[in-house]
């Protein structure tokens, strides 16, 4: 991301660049763990009715469309806050699933995970409250990500509060 020479400086062209690398560990799992009962089942490839395949086949592009725009909005994230966002968005995201979970499946927690649940929480309500309460101080110069301008240099850490600092330079 802070490679911008690489044309590693927009969320697309990351994309773009790490997807591939990821199918190529994924497949060989996918393959391995649910290959054959997918490829033999009804869901799989044996459809017996053009609306099933439909269905499957929507089901199959939502979650992909779901999938490319959570990574470019991690991307985002970590490019414009700290990585300690970035990683309190995930247990926050953790939390949503879990609580659909209950919600929706009629899960039970047990009590130390709702304890765990509720710590998550308050971590999280506390980081906020920080943020709020003790800005980052604004970049310098504006951001240009136009070609005809020149791409500048948005660290992926900032030491901007002190919490964090840049581990890459060149």
């Amino acid at each position: 991301m802070q490679k911008s020479e690489l044309g590693l400086s927009n969320p697309i062209d990351m994309v773009y660049h790490i997807q591939p690398w990821m199918t190529v560990s994924l497949l060989p799992l996918a393959i391995i763990m649910e290959g054959t009962e997918i490829a033999a089942s009804e869901y799989g490839f044996r459809f017996t009715d053009t609306n099933d395949t439909l269905y499957m086949w929507g089901r199959v592009m939502f979650g992909a469309v779901l999938a490319f725009f959570m990574e470019v909005s991690e991307y985002l994230v970590v490019c414009y806050t700290s990585s300690l966002t970035f990683s309190i968005a995930g247990v926050a995201k953790e939390i949503m699933t879990l609580s659909l979970a209950v919600y929706v499946y009629n899960e039970h927690l047990s009590t130390i995970n709702l304890m765990g649940l509720v710590l998550c929480i308050i971590g999280i309500t506390f980081h906020v409250v920080l943020k709020a309460m003790h800005p980052p101080k604004p970049l310098q110069q504006p951001i240009s990500l136009s070609p005809a301008e020149g791409y500048q240099k948005v660290p992926l850490l900032s030491d901007m509060d002190g919490e964090e600092q840049e581990i890459y330079s060149r």
